[in-house]
């Protein structure tokens, strides 16, 4: 059998994922052809897949542990040990996503914030990794970044109609009724059931003096979720304040 027909044996093999036939060949190849180059790099290239995979077991394993300890509330511990293991994979997004929020979780909101704005510059195309971040900052108070996060994961996926609510929270919370109003809507118009933001929008319009509007949102929001007791207070609190006590009275018996 010819050298270049061994190559193509040994290559085919490589590419089924039979690595240790696929080394066998080139290992034979290179008995007799010490100086073969396509042997060497396909000797070279199974050791860099079987290194690669080794390490991609070693991560599996050791993420899979600190998954757990997340899981069983141990967020210090759960941080620590994903800290540990940026050192050896520091651009795995999974890694740095799990390290902000067991940060988070254990109010480590500074290693949050960094954690989740490593996971943006791993993967600036996923709409979780701005919202992550955007509540990192808003946690920390950093409002205005938390609103340039949560739109920069709005231009990517406008759905993501929980970034939606929390940006409109914050422009509320910053007297930017107009603006806070519009992504409620925007929140709605992509999950109509999301109960809290029918309850936020009826907040932003009770701050505009938009009684009825308000009104009509919290019962919305009630409609979505019968025991959303913020919803049942703000419907009874605007009633009072337009004089409907008949109304009022009524949202006291539901």
């Amino acid at each position: 059998m010819s050298v270049n027909t061994l190559i193509r044996k040994a290559q085919a093999y490589f590419k089924r994922g039979h690595y240790s036939s696929a080394q066998e060949i080139y290992e034979s190849i290179l008995t007799e052809f010490p100086k073969n180059r396509k042997a060497q790099e396909g000797l070279a290239r199974i050791k860099l897949t079987m290194d690669n995979q080794s390490e991609n077991q070693l991560f599996q394993k050791k993420f899979k542990e600190i998954v757990e300890h997340f899981h069983l509330n141990e967020f210090e511990l759960a941080a620590s040990k994903a800290k540990i293991l940026c050192k050896k994979f520091p651009n795995r997004f999974e890694l740095l996503n799990l390290l902000g929020a067991a940060a988070a979780r254990s109010g480590d909101t500074e290693q949050a914030i960094n954690a989740f704005e490593k996971t943006v510059e791993c993967a600036r195309n996923k709409a979780e990794a701005y919202y992550n971040l955007g509540t990192a900052y808003r946690d920390h108070g950093k409002l205005d970044d938390a609103v340039s996060a949560y739109k920069n994961g709005i231009m990517i996926q406008k759905y993501f109609h929980i970034t939606l609510n929390n940006l409109g929270t914050i422009l509320k919370d910053q007297n930017k009724f107009d603006e806070a109003v519009e992504m409620y809507h925007m929140a709605i118009s992509y999950n109509p059931e999301y109960a809290k933001a029918y309850n936020n929008l009826g907040v932003a319009l009770l701050a505009q003096g938009n009684f009825e509007s308000a009104a009509s949102s919290f019962q919305k929001a009630i409609d979505k979720q019968s025991n959303h007791a913020e919803a049942h207070y703000n419907l009874r609190v605007t009633f009072q304040a337009i004089g409907s006590t008949e109304d009022a009275l009524k949202s006291f018996e539901t």
